[in-house]
């Protein structure tokens, strides 16, 4: 039950977060990376250890990612961007959010973090996994488990 509970607060909280606003235009006086942008990210359940079966909506809809040197960020425009590296030799990167964590009882909170590891085929798309780690904290029944997702991300 804490589970189920604990899962509704992440779906309602990143349906509260979730912004379907347009990036804003890009500096123009810098030199504009390519794989900078906004992009719709569709998903499909890959594998999952929870006890329940993962929810696509756990997956953000849509991105901004911008790149500056060898550092990346991926927002969803919920707040807590994930932020990581950037091989722009291999067009790959690896990004994880900050955990957020939300009271489930009051002697126990679930925590989550947001990862993706993502390759570009070219500056339009990339492809990849996105998972999210759930943790719980204090006297929980309900034990830490990850949800994977292959992920596939188009310029919008």
């Amino acid at each position: 039950m804490k589970r189920v509970l604990f899962l509704f607060l992440v779906f309602v909280f990143i349906s509260c977060t979730e912004s379907t606003s347009p990036p804003a235009p890009p500096d123009k006086k810098k030199p504009v990376e390519p794989y900078n942008g906004y992009f719709a990210i569709s998903a499909e359940i890959d594998s999952f250890d929870c006890s329940s079966q993962p929810n696509l909506m756990e997956v953000p809809q849509h991105v901004t990612i911008t790149i500056n040197g060898d550092s990346i960020t991926i927002d969803d425009g919920g707040g807590k961007p994930a932020k990581g590296s950037w091989d722009a030799s291999g067009r790959h990167a690896i990004a994880a959010t900050e955990e957020t964590c939300v009271p489930v009882t009051t002697k126990c909170s679930g925590c989550f973090a947001g990862h993706f590891d993502i390759t570009f085929s070219d500056s339009t798309s990339f492809t990849g996994t996105y998972w999210i780690v759930f943790r719980y904290v204090g006297d929980c029944s309900d034990a830490d488990c990850t949800d994977y997702f292959s992920i596939t991300g188009t310029r919008q």
